[in-house]
């Protein structure tokens, strides 16, 4: 009985574990790849398969979660927190089936305003007449702001006033950049998930017209109160430093006018002795 023959063919080689490099889908999606490294860190994005040689790979399930944090980010302006309990399916609040019904009744009026419409011109063209250079629009990105290709009337909004701060004191030259608003999208995410579970316990039945007054006067005006307590904090922060560094300067004056009377009268002393 003759032998069996060796096989001629090449072994196969290792299939990748997932079709896309990082590179990869940052160019699908449009997110920079220090925000899909964000998003994994804060569990947003489950963590890529790696290789043998420890080389990240992500797969169309990565893509699809990336472009629905993006729409929730500029459709629903929901902060990340509450993007994480929606994604993933888990929640820290327990909201009533009524509850549920105003929230998304407010969600459609906020959507359908004037802020949550796409401009009439392409975002990037928007972006170069602003005179935004492509550090600072990878910046907004990164942030969680855009001017991309799903930008919508709030982010050109922002950026025409991060224009109008730059004019005004906060240049490039003095090291402010779009980077440094990262604070407030912090702050706002921390608003949001306050104002949400003081909406969980305290408001467990409303009517669509009351649901309608929520977001068209009391959301507005809840921001307006936001910003007077901003400006008055400011101011009186502002008042207490430099009135505590005023009486601190009292004892150091008082002690160089001592000095400088018994540097007198020494002097004097001396003239007089010479007399």
């Amino acid at each position: 009985m003759a032998p069996p023959k060796k096989s001629t063919a090449r072994p196969r080689a290792a299939a990748r574990p997932a079709p896309y490099k990082i590179k990869d889908v940052s160019e699908i999606t449009g997110v920079s790849r220090e925000t899909i490294r964000f998003y994994i860190n804060e569990g947003l994005l489950p963590p890529p398969e790696k290789s043998a040689r420890n080389m990240g790979w992500y797969t169309q399930h990565h893509i699809d979660l990336l472009q629905l944090i993006q729409k929730l980010q500029r459709e629903q302006f929901l902060p990340l927190k509450a993007i994480k309990s929606l994604v993933h399916g888990s929640s820290d609040f327990e909201f009533t089936t009524q509850q549920e019904g105003v929230l998304a009744q407010i969600r459609n009026q906020l959507s359908f305003g004037s802020r949550g419409l796409l401009p009439s011109g392409k975002p990037g063209a928007i972006a170069r007449d602003l005179g935004l250079t492509r550090k600072e629009l990878k910046e907004f990105d990164d942030i969680g702001l855009t001017l991309a290709k799903d930008a919508t009337v709030s982010d050109i909004e922002v950026a025409e006033l991060w224009i109008k701060l730059k004019k005004n004191g906060l240049s490039e030259a003095r090291g402010f950049t779009p980077k440094d608003l990262g604070y407030l999208v912090e702050l706002v995410d921390f608003a949001v998930q306050a104002e949400l579970r003081l909406f969980e316990q305290k408001i467990q039945t409303m009517s669509p017209d009351e649901g309608t007054r929520l977001s068209e006067v009391v959301i507005p005006t809840l921001s307006r109160v936001f910003a007077i307590l901003h400006e008055r904090r400011l101011g009186m922060f502002i008042e207490r430093y430099l009135a505590q560094r005023s009486e601190s300067r009292v004892p150091a004056r008082r002690v160089a006018s001592a000095a400088a009377r018994g540097s007198a009268d020494g002097r004097a002393s001396t003239r007089r002795s010479k007399v």
